[in-house]
């Protein structure tokens, strides 16, 4: 109880604090609500047998509050602009710091060159224009579009020097289905929802950008997937040597990194061979206000690189030491250092919002995808650091679960995966899973997660995906999308969706909690093909694991996929001709090698089994 307690009472001071100045009347509402909400997960502390779920949203970001109470007035009229997905709470606790949160993704091994391996001693400097990984300048013109190509130049770089078109800004600005508009500012998190449910990136050749268009063609072809992102956490203060390095890492082994910093004028300095930036001032509101005016906009920018021999010297006001990024901005290559400029490890831009990591996919060769988050992480949902989610579909082809694509809302995440399939209707409290596989993620992010198990399913067979996630000592480890009035107002939800759960046991339905509601969680699939080896229908609704060739002669003699040939391979072998017949190649069960299935290959397997 006392954990909720604490909790609660840093809320409500942030909510004293950020509605200060004219606006008390709303902070002691807030402060109201969190007292009934602290109650309410008090008796889940207090009772942990009850199976009913009491459980909230997470408070919405500040700087989102902000933009939304005062469009007029707060540093966010334009550009980048807060998401609302409450991040304070991922600030990393000094003994964390230490941690090695950040894993290098193995299928990204094609994309390095041999030397950008993260664990040999990082270089004092470093440029991923050497090594052409990083995309042409862009012009956003007259419209506040930055983060489109700060983040697709991220995705980009995740794939350079491999050839393929650039990727359309305007695309994105057009169509991300946000209320925000083309010019109306966006985020990492816009983006991230836009390339998660498949919209995009397209060639920037079919869709050039614009910076006064507001409609681009439909229908064009997606010419790269989204594997994962990483959000970069903070430290208590800029410019910590764990986050400069952790940045540093991944610039080398994925690429460009997306960010977003306050473009004031007054702190840029501009020689003949330099252009840096260090912006001492975090921008917050208190009771008297802005503590810096807001003189700038937030611009989204590309980190490409660093060099820790930029002085502190070389900067219009002296950061508290030496080193800087190289970041490329998108005001066309006749600004700054051909459109690049050094920005201080220091500038409190780190410290503001999140940078994040795109990466796409070297080749996961999805066919479908089942989801219901269209806007994607809106808010973070749950009462504890422990917490189950879960969405349940029904399937349009005869097709194979390949993979699941779901965020970790907090670092330091632990993560159960779990695939049910049903031709009846699925009831995840009784129902057993075909499919269970653990994974960690040390960084926040969206991930991509291919199954180590795929599971067949038939056309109009219910399937699910259900999530375990444990973020210890933080809270709201669900992500869900939400309709937000102003920034997602077209989230719909229906019931018999989305469901959560306190013990992993006892489910409810997310829409009856929040209306419209669903949790952000996605299954991949991909189609039949003919030399597709599948898993072998259980007779109770499932499957059993894939079948295994134990012996390497190109013949899948273990049946039931348990890695012991018996009888019952022979059983199911029988019971299942049909689909043997129908659905699976020939050449892995003609065990009778007479070029068909039938029933001699069921005689052959059970002699097989008598040698």
């Amino acid at each position: 109880m006392g954990g909720c307690l604490v909790e609660c009472y840093i809320r409500m001071l942030q909510e004293l604090f950020l509605n200060a100045g004219g606006r008390i009347a709303y902070a002691r509402f807030g402060i109201v609500l969190l007292l009934l909400n602290c109650m309410c997960i008090g008796a889940i502390a207090d009772n942990t047998a009850s199976s009913t779920v009491y459980a909230e949203l997470a408070p919405l970001d500040p700087g989102f509050v902000w933009k939304m109470d005062d469009p007029l007035t707060s540093p966010y009229q334009s550009g980048v602009m807060p998401s609302p997905v409450y991040r304070t709470n991922q600030k990393l606790l000094e003994s964390e710091l230490e941690l090695e949160l950040y894993q290098v993704n193995p299928t990204q091994n094609a994309l390095r060159t041999e030397a950008q391996n993260s664990n040999e001693r990082l270089p004092a400097s470093f440029n991923l224009r050497q090594h052409s990984r990083v995309p042409h300048v862009g012009d956003q013109g007259a419209c506040d579009a930055g983060w489109t190509f700060a983040s697709l130049g991220s995705l980009l770089s995740s794939i350079l020097p491999a050839k393929i078109d650039p990727f359309s800004q305007n695309h994105l600005k057009n169509t991300n289905g946000f209320d925000l508009g083309p010019c109306g500012g966006g985020n990492a998190d816009i983006t991230t929802a836009y390339l998660a449910r498949g919209s995009g990136p397209v060639s920037a050749y079919e869709d050039p950008y614009s910076p006064s268009s507001t409609e681009s063609p439909r229908n064009l072809d997606v010419i790269a997937d989204l594997e994962r992102t990483l959000v970069i956490p903070m430290a208590n203060a800029p410019g910590h040597p764990s986050i400069i390095d952790l940045i540093k890492k991944i610039i080398m082994n994925e690429g460009a990194i997306y960010g977003a910093y306050y473009a004031d004028d007054q702190f840029y300095l501009e020689s003949e061979s330099l252009t840096t930036y260090y912006n001492p001032h975090p921008i917050e509101r208190n009771a008297t206000g802005v503590i810096q005016s807001a003189t700038g906009t937030y611009q989204g920018m590309l980190i490409v690189g660093w060099d820790d021999s930029i002085r502190r010297t070389d900067f219009n006001v002296a950061p508290p030491s030496h080193g800087a990024f190289l970041v490329q901005n998108s005001y066309s290559n006749r600004w700054g250092m051909n459109g690049f400029f050094y920005l201080s490890y220091y500038d409190v831009a780190f410290n503001q919002m999140n940078p994040v990591a795109f990466t796409a996919a070297s080749g996961h060769g999805y066919d479908n995808v089942y989801q219901y988050d269209p806007f994607g992480y809106t808010q973070s949902y749950g009462a504890a650091e422990s917490y189950a989610f879960a969405n349940v579909f029904r399937s349009e082809h005869d097709e194979i679960i390949s993979g699941v694509g779901f965020y970790c809302t907090n670092p330091n995440a632990f993560y159960t995966i779990e695939i049910y399939a049903s031709s009846d209707y699925l009831d995840l409290e009784t129902a057993t899973p075909i499919s269970v596989q653990t994974g960690y993620q040390g960084l926040a992010g969206y991930y991509t997660t291919p199954l180590i198990n795929p599971v067949s399913i038939k056309k109009h067979d219910y399937f699910a995906a259900v999530i375990r996630m444990t973020t210890p000592g933080r809270w709201y480890p669900v992500a869900v999308e939400v309709p937000i009035e102003g920034y997602s107002s077209g989230a719909t939800a229906s019931l018999g969706q989305s469901y959560v759960s306190k013990d992993g046991v006892h489910w409810e339905d997310f829409a009856s909690l929040e209306p419209n509601g669903n949790v952000c969680l996605k299954i991949f699939t991909t189609s039949y093909a003919g030399n597709t080896i599948m898993p072998f229908p259980n007779g109770m609704g499932g499957y059993y694991p894939p079948p295994n060739d134990l012996d390497g002669d190109g013949r899948y003699e273990d049946i039931d996929g348990n890695f012991v040939f018996d009888e019952n391979d022979v059983e199911v072998f029988f019971r299942n001709l049909d689909f043997v017949m129908s659905k699976q190649p020939v050449s892995a069960f003609d065990f009778d090698q007479n070029g068909f299935i039938g029933y001699g290959d069921v005689q052959a397997l059970s002699e097989m089994v008598w040698r």
